[in-house]
């Protein structure tokens, strides 16, 4: 028998107010897909996953979309810290490589390459998404620069539904907060 990984299971979601969190990153990337490929995200209409992990400059993001003839590069983040007024956060500490990430994509939207940072805010009842300056002071002045530049930034919620052991899509568009 072949096991995934070094142990037998897998820590995927954890109970978080009245449902569950998903602190698995590539369950967190599978319902994105899942909900780009089934029309389900407003802003992402008319798309499908093209091919994952594609090279952008020096990173590797996490997918790039096919939208009607045009490639779209999509960074997503997990957004799992609660703030206030129920706005989900990211990031939880300092991260070297979500500023990378970022400031890329800043530099292919400058020159012309249509991309995007989704926030997964993975956490049940999360009524929007704002980055977390506790975490890393540099997040939000660079989630602002990559709206400025043409970054289309997103937020989605979504939970673990442990009657139907699946992954809920409840917010396909939640507001992005920068204040």
């Amino acid at each position: 028998m072949k096991r995934p990984g070094k142990t037998r299971f897998r820590l995927f979601a954890v109970e978080y107010g009245n449902g569950y969190a998903v602190i698995d990153t590539r369950l967190q990337e599978e319902a994105f897909a899942a909900a780009v490929d089934r029309g389900l995200l407003p802003w992402a209409a008319g798309c499908r996953v093209a091919s994952r992990r594609p090279r952008l400059g020096s990173s590797f993001l996490d997918f790039l979309l096919e939208c009607s003839g045009t490639r779209v590069y999509v960074e997503t983040k997990s957004a799992v810290l609660m703030g206030p007024r129920g706005l989900a956060m990211y990031p939880d500490c300092p991260t070297e490589r979500g500023r990378r990430h970022i400031s890329e994509l800043i530099i292919h939207a400058e020159s012309g390459v249509r991309v995007a940072l989704v926030f997964i805010a993975a956490l049940p009842g999360a009524r929007g998404f704002m980055p977390n300056r506790d975490g890393d002071p540099e997040i939000p002045a660079l989630v602002r620069r990559a709206i400025e530049a043409g970054v289309m930034v997103k937020a989605l919620g979504l939970d673990f539904d442990a009657e139907r052991r699946g992954i809920r899509l409840y917010a396909p568009s939640l507001p992005v907060v920068l204040a």
